[in-house]
């Protein structure tokens, strides 16, 4: 139940060497060809049910649905759907569970309260957390939105997704300059917020200062968007300045930010800069007065829609593009500032002095 564009490499010590594809996908696959060296690895399941299989169909991922599924004929007949993708929201699909000795009960509250509170933990550490799942059929449903019903709970996992140590500090040099970071993302709340922790973006005193600092994007959209899908602007002025996480998000929701902000009038107006990697943050680059698109894992159509190609992935290079920026404008300030100066004064001194001695006292080597 993965993209076949996915793909990882390990080399003789067992270590990945280099892959290719999301990297969510690519750590399942790591796990996976550990714990399936006697079928191959997952390259042998791959094989087994290739791209091209009539019995193959697929529910792509959507940050909508926040799920993916895949089905493929079973070896004794029939079929069976793989699904993995939001803890809470495959869980919430889910009618059975795998227990540790193999068989198959139906899940209890209890089972749901036990798994919920993992996925809490999980989520407090900073890891972003998928449930994986399964349904046999015996037939493949016509209805598409049928198939994820009555799911079995296989397990739930937990995937780091390492802050890089150049980060923290470029937040901090953003806070210092001026610039207000914010994290937008489809990650659980909790992972959000402690992700956002270990960055720098939120800090006690903020969190001590408002209860709007993190925000899920159904609350955001119930708050600031009218049932004619237009802003609230007098509601979004009261959220947006406190606002620095907002989880479990859409990518309307990132538009809907960007639009605010710029529309806002508290204060002086705002410069909005975006970054993004997928097809669906394209509207957002767009819209805003500065777009940056990844360059190694961003999609063609997000590097479209931005001004601004970061090579590296790397948001301490953002930092550097901030600053040759400023230093750009300033010079050209300092410039016009020196131009203006110069030019005025020998007009202002040519007009006198040609009024008053008839002739300008300043000649043309002079001027020049």
């Amino acid at each position: 139940n993965t993209s076949f564009k996915s793909d990882v490499e390990v080399d003789a010590s067992g270590q990945i060497k280099k892959y290719a594809g999301n990297d969510t996908e690519c750590a399942l696959l790591f796990v996976s060809d550990k714990m399936l060296k006697d079928e191959g690895g997952y390259r042998g399941v791959r094989a087994k049910h290739p791209m091209d299989d009539p019995k193959r169909s697929t529910i792509s991922f959507s940050s909508d649905r926040k799920r993916m599924s895949t089905c493929v004929g079973a070896e004794g007949g029939g079929y069976v759907l793989y699904c993995k993708g939001a803890s809470e929201v495959v869980l919430g699909l889910c009618s059975r569970i795998v227990r540790a000795d193999g068989t198959e009960e139906g899940i209890t509250n209890e089972d749901r309260e036990g798994i919920e509170r993992e996925i809490g933990n999980f989520a407090d550490e900073g890891l972003r957390t998928l449930t994986i799942a399964y349904r046999k059929l015996d037939e493949v449903p016509e209805d598409k939105d049928s198939w994820e019903q009555g799911l079995t709970l296989i397990g739930l996992v937990g995937l780091e997704d390492p802050v890089r140590a150049e980060v923290p500090d470029a937040i901090k040099t953003c806070k210092g300059a001026g610039i207000v970071v914010r994290m937008v993302t489809g990650d659980n709340p909790r992972t959000a917020a402690a992700i956002a922790r270990k960055c720098g973006i939120l800090t006690p005193e903020l969190e001590a200062a408002s209860d709007l600092c993190i925000m899920t994007g159904i609350d955001f959209r119930e708050r600031v968007v009218k049932d004619d899908e237009t802003i609230d602007q007098a509601e979004f002025d009261k959220i947006w300045p406190h606002l620095r996480v907002l989880a479990r998000s859409s990518p309307l929701d990132k538009l809907t930010l960007v639009t605010g902000i710029q529309q806002s009038r508290i204060g002086v107006p705002q410069t909005v800069a975006v970054t993004g990697d997928g097809t669906n943050d394209a509207p957002a680059l767009k819209r805003a007065d500065v777009g940056f698109a990844m360059g190694q894992t961003g999609t063609q159509v997000a590097q479209n829609a931005a001004d601004i190609i970061v090579m590296d992935d790397n948001f301490a290079s953002i930092v550097q593009a901030v600053k040759w920026g400023r230093c750009v404008y300033d010079n050209i300030c300092k410039f016009l500032q020196f131009q203006l100066t110069v030019n005025l004064t020998a007009c202002a001194i040519a007009v006198v002095g040609a009024s008053i001695l008839t002739e300008s006292p300043l000649n043309v080597i002079q001027l020049l």
